[in-house]
């Protein structure tokens, strides 16, 4: 994801900009929504701090 991105943070630049909807089946268990907005929020450095990524996520209704 952070490829997509890009380096550029502030106003105008892909970051701010970048939005994400996550269309989930009625069954899906939580734990994997968990990991689907962990990947697109945010990626860990190895010094701990986290460089934000997508920061607009958004959610369809589920369809039963």
């Amino acid at each position: 994801m952070a490829g997509i991105i890009g380096d550029e943070r502030g106003p105008g630049s892909r970051q701010s900009t970048a939005e994400i909807e996550i269309e989930a089946d009625f069954n899906l268990k939580y734990e994997y929504i968990i990991q689907a907005i962990t990947a697109v929020s945010g990626s860990p450095q190895s010094d701990g701090s986290v460089i934000k990524l997508v920061e607009k996520i958004k959610f369809t209704p589920p369809k039963q």
